[in-house]
């Protein structure tokens, strides 16, 4: 193959991979909240994102490859709730998802056929793989996604039992649900940055005009743990009722704490099984080849002694 036609595609691998990757990273950090805290601001909550500079032509670039897909709109609201609870809440999120998994299946299209033609030299032989590579590509983002929406779920579930106590604390020093998931989300920012941003967001929706019961109903809807859905039952019953939130919360804390460690005993407990697909083909066949290999080398050489006196 000419060398030229290779540098033309690796160079086509690498663009088209540093695009899908930057715009991954793009996405996980505009998640996050600004270095100002969950107070400071509405352009991480509200997803506006940075107005100039590379991050925001990437944006530009995959939102208007994932506008020109024809994407079902029943298929736009579940995609959209699903980046909510992986933590992407701005408007062009949706559109900047789909460009990102047409990236990425190009990319995986171009390199895997590119590799075939500079091994085989057919490029009849190229066609099935490309269309094999292009589909796991427009699938990976979906999967990467997934997982996000799992991580950021148990970094919420961690968070929860240090944020009801200090929401405890904030109650019974009198101050209100509002200021106390303010004070609250505030002293969780270094740590827990996304249940800081949860409750920040909470209280922005509040401010905005928002009943304070829709808005903790937002807040379970774009959450991707139980746990939290529960503490938000536990809020909307004590502001619906009028009953003291203090006693509650610190009923809830204690429960949120027997679960993390009724949680943990049970992964302890499930290691014993976990270990046994390891042990059996990677550490069982070395202990036999130990054991019984100077067994089997010294019943070979009688059996040989053996035979050759016939």
């Amino acid at each position: 193959m000419n060398p030229i036609w290779w540098l033309l595609a690796m160079v086509f691998v690498v663009v088209l991979g540093s695009v899908t990757a930057v715009g991954a990273v793009m996405l996980r950090r505009w998640a996050r909240p600004a270095d100002g805290g969950p107070a400071a601001g509405g352009g991480v909550l509200f997803g506006a994102g940075p107005e100039g500079g590379l991050k925001a032509r990437l944006a530009r670039t995959l939102h208007a490859v994932g506008e020109m897909l024809p994407v079902s709109r029943k298929r736009h609201e579940p995609l959209r709730r699903r980046l909510l609870m992986a933590g992407y809440r701005w408007p062009s999120a949706v559109s900047v998802f789909h460009g990102i998994k047409m990236a990425s299946a190009l990319g995986m299209a171009g390199a895997t056929g590119w590799t075939i033609l500079f091994m085989s030299g057919a490029p009849s032989n190229a066609l099935a793989p490309c269309l094999a590579a292009a589909g796991f590509g427009f699938l990976l983002p979906e999967r990467w996604l997934d997982r996000s929406i799992r991580a950021r779920a148990r970094r919420l579930r961690l968070a929860l039992p240090p944020a009801v106590d200090l929401m405890v604390l904030a109650v019974e020093a009198g101050q209100g649900m509002d200021q106390a998931m303010l004070d609250v989300a505030q002293a969780l920012a270094p740590l827990y940055p996304d249940l800081s941003d949860e409750f920040a967001f909470v209280h922005l929706e509040v401010r905005a005009g928002k009943n304070r019961q829709e808005a903790l109903r937002n807040l379970a809807e774009r959450s991707p743990e139980p746990e939290l859905k529960r503490l938000v039952t536990v809020l909307l019953d004590g502001d619906r009722f009028g009953t003291s939130l203090g006693p509650a919360l610190r009923t809830h804390g204690h429960y949120l704490r027997t679960r993390l460690r009724q949680n943990a005993q049970e992964q302890a407990r499930k290691l014993g099984v976990k270990l046994t697909i390891p042990t059996f083909f990677l550490i069982f066949p070395a202990v036999l080849a130990v054991t019984l290999g100077p067994a089997y080398l010294l019943l070979r050489d009688s059996l040989g002694r053996l035979l050759n006196s016939f």
